[in-house]
């Protein structure tokens, strides 16, 4: 198998969602607990977020861009020995239809892929299959899905949460001062309504409150709140990722293999992997100072809040970049530390290294160097 795919199967960054084992966590917890899938093969599916490949079409995709994170779905030959080969299809494509109509009898059970579908475009419509995103999708759209599922304590909900509604309610006291104790309770709805998304009136009241279209309201607000859930990650993660590029970056100078040519290979992969997180880790801080500077001036002495409202305009963009640029990095770092953390100098025989530096080369999707 392709060494890429196999760090892919065995990640457990938030790129990937192993739909069986999921499955078998969740039924753990409970037998009868609901699951999203109503079809076998999906629930033998491991789901992968990645940029979609040069190229690919997405029929219901109006603008013509390519969108900066796909979905694709590997489906094993055999469940039981996902790793021993299978087929990956991105979803949205001609070719997603086309290849479950070679594994599923899709007029017989037209319901179920029907209801399988609305499943997946909600897995879709998220950059990474952060268990956190995962569940408070799902309860959003008032899916059951069994407890386990999707593996995220309570603990890290009920912390996680907590961050973002905090920050939720700066953002409002500052744009609606709570002068009385009236004041207050409406804040405190507005808090509800921005958490769950369901009010549509409300959420309406809020788009001209921010000057945001009333039709994408809920996109923008909704991206907000993975904004900051991505902030509330990065923060615990960005020092490894740092550790993870300083490590490469050594590399570039890389002297221990007896030939010129090993040499060469593992500075120019290194060179190349070293630019890819060094970019990526840079357009993070990027997005994430602009809010910051945007919620600064809001509580500044003029609380000019049109750097936030701008933020809000192009929240969705970065949600989406934010989400798929932390999660490559995640993944990259998790790779690094399972093959080399044990390693002297963290560096392993140039035999294994350059197929190691090749294979994280690989799954950034970009050109790996000659």
């Amino acid at each position: 198998m392709d060494q890429a795919l196999q760090f892919t199967l065995s990640s457990g960054s938030s790129r990937v969602l192993d739909c069986a084992a999921a499955y078998n966590r969740a039924h753990a917890f409970d037998p009868a607990a609901p699951t999203p899938f109503q079809l076998r093969v999906f629930n033998h599916a491991v789901l992968i977020k990645d940029t979609p490949p040069p190229g690919t079409v997405f029929p219901d995709n109006a603008s013509g861009r390519l969108p900066p994170v796909c979905t694709k779905l590997y489906l094993p030959f055999d469940p039981n020995q996902p790793t021993d080969g299978g087929r990956t299809i991105v979803y949205g494509t001609a070719a997603f239809r086309t290849a479950l109509g070679e594994l599923v009898d899709l007029k017989e059970r037209s319901d179920a892929f029907a209801a399988d579908s609305k499943v997946l475009r909600i897995f879709d419509k998220l950059p990474t299959l952060a268990p956190f995103l995962l569940r408070d999708r799902f309860e959003m759209e008032k899916i059951p899905v069994g407890k386990g599922y999707f593996d995220v304590s309570d603990a890290e909900w009920e912390s996680i949460g907590n961050f973002i509604r905090g920050q939720f309610e700066k953002i409002f006291a500052a744009v609606f001062p709570a002068k009385s104790d009236e004041a207050k309770a409406k804040l405190d709805r507005l808090l509800a309504v921005l958490w769950h998304l369901s009010d549509r009136p409300a959420l309406e009241e809020l788009a001209d409150a921010f000057q945001l279209d009333r039709a994408t309201c809920d996109e923008s607000f909704y991206a907000w709140k993975g904004v900051l859930y991505f902030q509330h990650e990065h923060a615990r993660d960005r020092a490894r990722m740092m550790e993870f590029i300083t490590w490469l970056q050594g590399l570039r100078k890389y002297e221990d293999a007896p030939g010129q040519r090993e040499r060469q290979g593992v500075q120019a992969v290194a060179g190349h992997l070293h630019t890819f997180c060094f970019e990526t880790l840079r357009d993070i801080d990027k997005r994430f100072a602009t809010y910051q500077g945007a919620f600064n001036d809001l509580f500044g002495g003029a609380g000019d809040p049109r750097g936030f409202m701008n933020f809000l305009r192009d929240a969705s963009g970065h949600f989406q970049e934010l989400g798929i640029g932390i999660a490559k990095l995640q993944h990259l770092v998790e790779i690094s530390d399972r093959t080399t953390a044990k390693i002297f100098r963290r560096r392993p025989q140039v035999t294994t290294l350059i197929p190691l530096l090749r294979t994280m080369a690989d799954l950034t999707l970009q050109q790996t160097p000659a």
